[in-house]
């Protein structure tokens, strides 16, 4: 009913409806436009279970279904609970779980408009409004269901099927695929299943099976020598895959230019490492660097063992000291634009370079740094190790009298950066500033850290630098 603008409404408060007598509230939230389709007829059944219980006997008569049924569906409901042992209730819904309000409103006759002057409560009330609270047993949510299908589990009458047997899950997927899938599907699945089947058809005999996949695979190599083969060709350092620390696993013996070593100035990292004089002395004559040293302490930290073999401590000092000179050198080649070419001798007058006139040429000489700062023979071994002699474009070799081109490819910068990697761990005891490593060898961390993972090491962080060992 619409209620027109200054109608006075007199509102009156109904008691709940959990006692059986209503009102009733019917809740399907899918029903189109929110009313039911035009000839619903409904039916209520309460259910009747004797019981000695005059209590329970009540609560049973107050348990509702309510069925609705029209064309093709129903819609069924229930204000209960499906029976529970619960101390208050076992089968009744929860009075405080929702509660709505159902109002009815009606305009009041002449004979029950009250006097103006009576001051009642219905005096000058145009309009009647009865509310009552609808509450658990009084609503009643409804589904819709088709006619004559059972909405209950089927039950098992046969064997269960295994599912984690993979020809079971094949006829399965077969039964979806044929009950499913479109024609098209149907027929690229049936055509695949008919180019992979193999049966007697196929084959004469099961010898003559075997002989088939002898032959097809008498080529192919074993799972153990195709291991063997990519840990033959990996492009790494030398290394024991059988051993079980650092230390053992990439051996400083391993190092292609261990002989070369005793001509570089490791006497003096080591001697700087126990002398601040001799560190001063370094400093000031620039052979090294900053980045190097940094790392001459590294040298003389010990075990930390008290009583320690020293012989073996002495042995330690000596190796992180060549190391730490390895380093230098290795770095300075790396951070090298990656081409060398050799060049003939040439003698200085003053502040001018002059060829020397000869009848015999003079040779050929391969530096790619100052012989002050790396000596000569050190450069030759690291342009042997680390770089690749340039064909011409018809693939020949450059002549006696033609100066030699040596490139570095990514594969010889990538073993060469490995290589920094590992004289850097051996110097600072195998744990790595890998932050300050990038910075010196002016590569990312993008760069270097797949290098460390493929020599074994972990990577961690420690605030905003990465370390790894």
């Amino acid at each position: 009913m619409a209620l027109k603008r200054g109608a006075v409404v007199e509102i009156e408060a109904l008691a709940s409806g959990d006692d059986g007598d209503g009102p009733f509230v019917i809740h399907n939230p899918h029903l189109p436009k929110g009313r039911f389709p035009s000839g619903t007829t409904f039916q209520a059944w309460t259910r009747d279970a004797p019981s000695d219980d005059d209590d329970s006997a009540n609560r049973r008569a107050e348990d509702v279904i309510v069925r609705g049924r029209t064309d093709g569906v129903d819609y069924v409901g229930k204000n209960f609970l499906e029976e529970k042992p619960r101390e208050a209730d076992p089968c009744h819904m929860p009075t405080d779980a929702c509660v709505y309000f159902v109002a009815r409103v009606r305009k009041l006759s002449g004979n029950d408009v009250g006097g103006g002057g009576g001051g009642g409560v219905g005096a000058g009330a145009t309009h009647a409004m009865a509310i009552a609270p609808v509450a658990g047993g009084a609503i009643f949510p409804i589904e819709t269901r088709c006619h004559a299908l059972e909405y209950d589990p089927p039950a098992v009458t046969g064997p269960v099927e295994d599912m984690d047997d993979p020809e079971t899950r094949r006829m399965a997927n077969a039964r979806l695929t044929a009950a499913f899938s479109s024609q098209k599907r149907q027929r690229k699945v049936a055509r695949v299943r008919a180019e992979r089947a193999v049966d007697a058809s196929t084959f004469a005999s099961s010898s003559a099976l075997q002989d088939a996949l002898a032959a097809a695979t008498a080529n192919e190599m074993s799972a153990k020598q195709l291991s063997e083969l990519a840990g033959a060709n990996r492009n790494i350092p030398g290394h024991d895959v059988d051993a079980t620390n650092p230390s053992d696993a990439f051996p400083f013996e391993l190092f292609p230019l261990l002989d070369l070593l005793d001509r570089t100035r490791w006497k003096d990292l080591s001697e700087a490492s126990k002398k601040p004089s001799k560190m001063k002395e370094l400093e000031a004559d620039g052979h090294f660097d900053a980045y190097t040293l940094s790392l001459v302490p590294k040298i003389a930290e010990g075990t930390g063992v008290p009583g320690g073999d020293k012989h073996e401590e002495s042995r330690r000092r000596k190796l992180r000291a060549k190391s730490l000179a390895a380093l230098d050198f290795l770095i300075k080649f790396y951070v090298h634009k990656g081409v060398v070419v050799e060049r003939r001798e040439k003698k200085r007058k003053g502040e001018e370079e002059i060829e020397i006139d000869s009848a015999v040429p003079k040779p050929w000489i391969l530096l790619w740094t100052d012989e002050s700062k790396v000596h000569p023979f050190v450069q030759r071994g690291v342009v042997d190790a680390f770089t690749e002699l340039q064909r011409s474009e018809d693939g020949t070799l450059p002549g006696a009298d033609e100066a030699k081109r040596y490139v570095r490819p990514k594969r010889s910068k990538d073993l060469l950066c490995m290589h920094v990697i590992l004289m850097a761990l051996r110097v600072c005891d195998w744990t790595l500033d890998v932050t300050a490593l990038g910075k010196k060898m002016k590569e990312s961390l993008k760069e270097l850290i797949p290098h460390c993972k493929e020599l074994g090491c972990k990577l961690s962080k420690e605030g905003r630098r990465r370390r790894g060992g």
